[in-house]
């Protein structure tokens, strides 16, 4: 199921790319979330999820670690306060079947459109209908 979800996603990313490899649609502008960045919390369906990891976004791609393996990808700004993440797959290490869910788990819905905010403390908030992150900068300063 996941691999098919991935596929259709990457398709539907090609489709916004124009022959010379640029982005249409997309627009610069937003880079307050370029960086390295530290998963605080986690909410998938409302419900609070124990994931833990690091998020790396940089010009145009993103990468990251949960547990066990790296994910990563390209991304969009849509607008100043919209991302639009584009997986493109995963490292495949042996890893234990309960990081393997958590991953599987996580990955199923980091896509898509996410909306970014700040929240009372600081945090960049990702959001989309069923999943909101709460970032904190992996930086000794913060």
């Amino acid at each position: 199921m996941y691999f098919k979800s991935f596929f259709l996603l990457c398709f539907t990313f090609l489709s916004f790319l124009k022959a010379d490899g640029s982005v249409s649609l997309a627009i610069e502008g937003n880079t307050e979330f370029i960086g390295k960045w530290k998963i605080m919390e986690a909410k998938i369906d409302g419900s609070k999820v124990n994931i833990r990891g690091k998020i790396l976004f940089e010009k145009n791609t993103f990468s990251g670690n949960i547990g066990c393996n790296t994910f990563f990808g390209q991304y969009l700004t849509m607008d100043l306060h919209t991302l639009t993440l584009s997986p493109r797959g995963a490292t495949q290490k042996k890893c234990s079947k309960k990081s393997i869910n958590k991953e599987s788990k996580f990955l199923k819905f980091f896509y898509g459109n996410f909306l970014l905010s700040r929240d009372f403390r600081g945090y960049l908030v990702l959001q989309n209908p069923r999943m909101i992150l709460w970032l904190k900068p992996n930086n000794p300063l913060f």
